[in-house]
Parts: structure tokens; C-alpha cells; sequence
């Protein structure tokens, strides 16, 4: 056992590498242009835009529909008094019709009273 070799302490080397990744490299971030932010901006503002008039419409389309669902009942009333106000104008234009047609169309079939054109004079 005692002739075993002693392990004698030495220095560590560092691993090799590349030459390439020896040398620290710089990372530089490069600047966003104004341009993309603009642009950004802008397409978010038009999407948002979208969205909101989309809900408006679709929260239109739905609050419209029940006030028509209430007020259905009413609308039928007007519908009704429609129809009979057109029948009476119906029968009104007749009536009229039939009395110019029964009216005396040449001036000489018109009778005037004659009025005495001697005024008495005061003597």
C-alpha cells in the first residue's frame, strides 16, 4: 500500500475555447424608430375604435329590439287608426268628386239676384 503513487496537486486548467468568444462581445440594442411607435399607436387606436362601435351597435341593435317588443301593442293601434284615417279619406274624396261633378260647370246656369240699382234720393 505504500506503493501506490501519491496524487500530486495540480493546477487546474482552464477549458479552451474558441478565439472567437474569448473576445467580450458588446451587445447593442438598436433603437426602436418613432415610426413603429407611431403606427402602433395608430392601429391600436383604430382596433379600440372598432371594438367600441361594434359593442355600441350590437347594444343598439338589442335596446331597439325591446322597445319595439314594447311597444308592439301601440304600433298596431297606429297601424289601425292608419288604415281607417286612409278609408275615411277614401270616402271623403268621393264625396267630393260626386259634388263637382253635380256643380254647374258654365257660368251662364248660375243665376245672381238682380238688385234694384235706383237708390231713393233724399228731396
Amino acid at each position: 500500500m505504500d506503493n501506490e503513487p501519491k496524487a500530486t496537486p495540480q493546477n487546474p486548467t482552464p477549458p479552451t475555447t474558441p478565439t472567437a468568444s474569448a473576445t467580450p462581445q458588446i451587445e447593442v440594442k438598436k433603437k426602436t424608430s418613432p415610426w413603429v411607435w407611431i403606427i402602433s399607436g395608430c392601429l391600436i387606436i383604430i382596433v379600440l375604435s372598432m371594438l367600441i362601435m361594434g359593442f355600441l351597435g350590437y347594444w343598439g341593435y338589442h335596446k331597439a329590439k325591446q322597445e319595439i317588443k314594447k311597444q308592439k301593442p301601440n304600433i298596431e293601434n297606429f297601424q289601425n287608426q292608419l288604415e281607417q284615417s286612409s278609408k275615411d279619406a277614401e270616402e271623403w274624396s268621393k264625396k267630393a268628386q260626386e259634388l263637382q261633378e253635380n256643380m254647374p260647370t258654365v257660368p251662364q246656369d248660375l243665376t245672381y239676384p238682380t238688385t234694384n240699382n235706383e237708390t231713393p234720393s233724399a228731396e
